[in-house]
């Protein structure tokens, strides 16, 4: 799945800024998951333009290719009234906490998850 980024919010409100180290006006990304939150708000997570995985609003994006990537799986959290698109390796083990404290296991996983989303996009 691709989107292209087509506004940015400010991290701290709602409002409208012109420049980002995160996110290009215009540029398109490929989306590494999609999630639905209790709140009904759209998030995806991508690889932001200082190259680390983050999580952004859908609302600053366009969709330009609805292409599900193979490894995807959805996952519903019932206790939580959520929904969760993305390799399913990527929900298991505190992923995501291991990810960003470097676990070399956790990076490996990332990298062949990763690699099929792009081969595949």
């Amino acid at each position: 799945m691709k989107a292209k980024c087509i506004k940015i919010f400010s991290d701290y409100d709602e409002k409208y800024i012109n420049k980002s180290s995160s996110l290009t006006v215009g540029k398109e990304y490929i989306v590494l998951e999609v999630a639905v939150g209790a709140d009904e708000q759209m998030t995806y997570r991508l690889v932001s333009d200082s190259g680390t995985p983050a999580i952004f609003k859908a609302l600053q994006f366009e969709v330009v290719s609805e292409l599900v990537p193979s490894n995807w799986k959805v996952s519903i959290q019932k206790e939580y009234g959520a929904i969760d698109i993305s390799p399913a390796a990527w929900r298991e083990n505190d992923f995501w906490g291991a990810f960003f404290d470097d676990e070399p296991w956790a990076k490996e996983v990332y990298e062949k998850e990763l690699a099929i989303i792009y081969s595949e996009k």
